[in-house]
């Protein structure tokens, strides 16, 4: 049987299997999440794991020098065989390999974690509407927890070192919270600056190198709080407002202020946004008459930093991910980030604090 129609029917076989297993998969949690990931995780931190650079890089250099060299053998195959049309059935053949390949990868390497049990369903969390209340007053406790950390942070980044304190947090978080932890996840800083911000993307993990990646440009109070978030997704954790709930919980609970201002930040810019669409004129009642302005002018910093790098083509993005989410189980699509709010809002009204 020709590798040319083997490929193709395993990705649609892959696919296939992926759509008949329900969410919360008690299947998927055992063999696939705690199982064959787990091998995948640990074979990765022996290999490409130990390298000192983004194996991002590698890849991207890898497709840039196939497809050169396969555009030469295909030109060279049309020239020889005068026949066009002939070279272009080739051509869709063999894009369809590459396409079939990707999924399977992307599939068997990472995204069953989809699938798995959810964090409300492993710690008994009940996700309610929360009230203009009870968001002003996490608002406002979250700005006085800033306030308390502010004079302790400081602004250096070292990335290695940050990589492992987060990495030792969430190994310490997860496992309470249900989720085991094998491994050395690695979250790479990603150059030229603004490489992901011009796609309004402050990380990204991808399944095909095992690893998380930041933006380099992104401002250092806001690195931690994103590594945690990948690394997050490099554990085996799918939905993306899981994975800044835990990424909160892990940078909170570390023992370094420059974290832990990181990780309360990060969520405060979520409440931010929500307090300003619920009730925006209570919202600047409390920017003009207590808003601190050491928190403000960090604020400002971020923003200032994000406007160096504009969007491309930020409605297109927008639809694309939006319904890579929803295909995915993510009915809130590009939203689901903010539901880290009402994750925060059961997780208190079961536990009584983060």
């Amino acid at each position: 049987m020709k590798i040319s129609f083997i490929i193709p029917l395993l990705a649609i076989l892959t696919i296939l299997l992926y759509n008949s297993i329900p969410y919360n998969s008690v299947l998927v949690e055992n063999y696939y999440s705690h199982g064959m990931f787990q091998w995948i995780r640990r074979i990765h931190d022996f290999t490409l794991g130990r390298s000192s650079f983004p194996v991002l890089y590698i890849l991207f250099f890898g497709l840039v020098v196939g497809f050169a060299l396969y555009l030469n053998n295909y030109l060279r195959f049309v020239r020889r065989e005068l026949f066009f049309w002939k070279g272009l059935k080739r051509l869709i053949g063999h894009a369809i390999i590459v396409v079939s390949t990707s999924i399977i990868l992307f599939y068997w390497l990472w995204a069953f974690n989809y699938k798995r049990i959810s964090i409300e369903h492993k710690n008994g969390l009940v996700r309610s509407e929360i009230n203009e209340e009870w968001l002003f007053n996490e608002f406002e406790s979250v700005h006085d927890t800033l306030v308390t950390l502010f004079p302790n942070k400081v602004s250096e980044y070292n990335h290695f070192e940050v990589e492992k304190k987060i990495r030792s947090s969430l190994h310490a978080v997860l496992p309470s919270i249900g989720y085991n932890v094998s491994g050395k996840a690695r979250v790479r800083e990603v150059n030229p600056k603004g490489l992901l911000l011009v796609w309004s993307t402050a990380g990204v993990y991808l399944p095909f190198v095992s690893e998380g990646h930041i933006d380099d440009g992104l401002h250092p109070l806001t690195k931690p709080f994103t590594l945690a978030h990948e690394m997050s997704h490099g554990f085996g954790i799918g939905q993306e407002s899981t994975c800044n709930f835990t990424a909160l919980l892990a940078c909170i609970k570390s023992s370094d202020p420059d974290i832990q201002y990181s990780g309360w930040l990060g969520y405060f810019r979520y409440l931010l946004g929500a307090v300003r669409r619920t009730n925006d004129e209570r919202y600047k009642l409390f920017y003009n008459e207590k808003m601190d302005q050491n928190i403000l002018g960090d604020l400002n910093l971020i923003y200032e930093e994000l406007q160096k790098y504009p969007d491309i083509l930020p409605k297109l993005r927008y639809f694309l991910y939006d319904s890579y989410l929803k295909s995915h189980g993510v009915t809130e699509g590009i939203v689901s980030y903010s539901r880290v709010i009402h994750l925060a809002s059961a997780w208190k009204q079961k536990n009584g604090s983060l």
